[in-house]
């Protein structure tokens, strides 16, 4: 607890002296420190942002501006990067340097305090605190952003679903236990986990997702928990009561009509002070569904897994497996591709491996410059109507 206590000093000197404070960043951190440092009275004067769509509107109430304008208004303010990624938390304590500010704050310890004392995430203090130091260190096993699927099923059937699911006959809830056991067997393979994301399906099917989120919740080494609903479930008040004392997060996908209960669920985040973001679903998706083998050269799929969005934000678990993204996982497990070596991907349920073997694994693999096998599979620039519905189960070619 003592970290705890030594981030309220600071809270309490901050506000006892009237010192002014600007949050650098609107998104979820940015936004549960300012819930934190409001409630105990600090005054925020504003965010601010180099996103130039959000600069001149109000966050809760909260101004945001671009760092220049913001400094310009603000004498003598102390500033807290939100930013949890390294690389742009370099690039802005840069910015910051070159604006002549020095009064800088990370957001690491407020964060801390948000989930640990104005929340009450049911995990282990000293090791989440330990995570969250850790994380940017370059020698650290470290995942930025993992998605774990937790269900197949879902209430929608969108045709060219980026996981396929308008291809799956029997979908099925993927077992509770298997579930955690999997994810904690990873976490304990890597320093830290950014970013964990729970999708579906539509991940509020789950009958057990109360037991998920809460077991979740406890493994000290994953700093950031987010569900992503397409809003057509209401959570029940069991399951918002956990996503809101542990911090969790909800990211909508808004797809208009089709997102029947956006509404009620904006509105029950609101009253339960859940963050709640929302995701507008574009006019045109890029078609994933295609299993051809392009027989790109190896030098045109290294640059393809090089400049790669989902090699560093859609790593995924699935049914035991790390791969870098669904379309590795997803399309050998439907066999649309070839299943390859295990270099591909980790084995992570795998009762033969111990936590070193297994670590040693994620570190060869999250290291590596060369190239998958899905990368040849990959179809790119093929746009799509968005969330077209499938009214019956869709046939696909496997690959032998």
């Amino acid at each position: 607890m003592g970290k705890i206590e030594e981030a309220y000093r600071i809270i309490e000197r901050l506000a006892k002296e009237c010192t002014p404070a600007i949050i650098f960043g609107t998104k979820g951190v940015g936004r549960a420190i300012q819930k934190l440092l409001s409630a105990n009275h600090v005054c925020i004067v504003c965010f601010c942002d180099n996103n130039k769509e959000l600069q001149g509107k109000a966050i809760d109430g909260v101004m945001v501006y671009s760092p220049e304008e913001a400094f310009l208004t603000v004498r003598g303010a102390v500033v807290i990067v939100s930013a949890i990624n390294s690389e742009s938390r370099k690039s802005i304590f840069s910015q910051l340097s070159s604006l002549g500010q020095n009064k800088i704050y990370s957001w690491e310890l407020f964060y801390f305090v948000y989930l640990c004392g104005f929340k009450k995430r049911h995990v282990n203090y000293e090791s989440f605190y330990k995570a969250l130091n850790s994380f940017a260190d370059d020698d650290h096993v470290v995942i930025d952003i993992l998605t774990m699927p937790i269900t197949q099923r879902c209430s929608l059937k969108c045709r060219y679903c980026s996981y396929f699911l308008a291809y799956i006959e029997n979908p099925i809830h993927f077992d509770k236990h298997s579930l955690v056991n999997n994810l904690k067997k990873l976490a304990e393979s890597v320093d830290v986990i950014r970013n964990l994301v729970i999708i579906g399906g539509e991940a509020f099917t789950h009958p057990d997702i109360d037991f998920i989120l809460s077991e979740t919740s406890k493994i000290s080494n994953i700093l950031l928990i987010d569900i992503i609903t397409n809003c057509t479930i209401i959570p029940s008040a069991g399951t918002t009561q956990i996503i809101s004392e542990n911090g969790i997060f909800i990211e909508a996908s808004d797809y208009g009509k089709l997102s029947t209960k956006f509404a009620g669920l904006k509105m029950l985040c609101e009253s339960n002070d859940i963050y709640f973001s929302v995701t507008s679903v574009s006019k045109n998706w890029s078609d994933c569904t295609s299993n051809e083998k392009h027989n790109r050269t190896d030098e045109e799929n290294r640059n393809l897994f090089k400049h790669c969005f989902n090699r560093r934000n859609c790593n995924q678990l699935y049914k035991g497996e790390f791969h870098f993204c669904q379309m590795s996982s997803m399309k050998m497990d439907l066999e649309m591709i070839p299943r390859t070596e295990s270099s591909d991907y980790v084995n992570i349920s795998d009762e033969s491996l111990d936590r070193n073997q297994r670590r040693q694994m994620m570190r060869d693999l999250l290291s590596q410059t060369t190239f998958v096998s899905a990368c040849d599979y990959c179809q790119i620039g093929k746009s799509i109507p968005s969330a077209e519905q499938a009214d019956k189960v869709l046939r696909y070619k496997k690959y032998y």
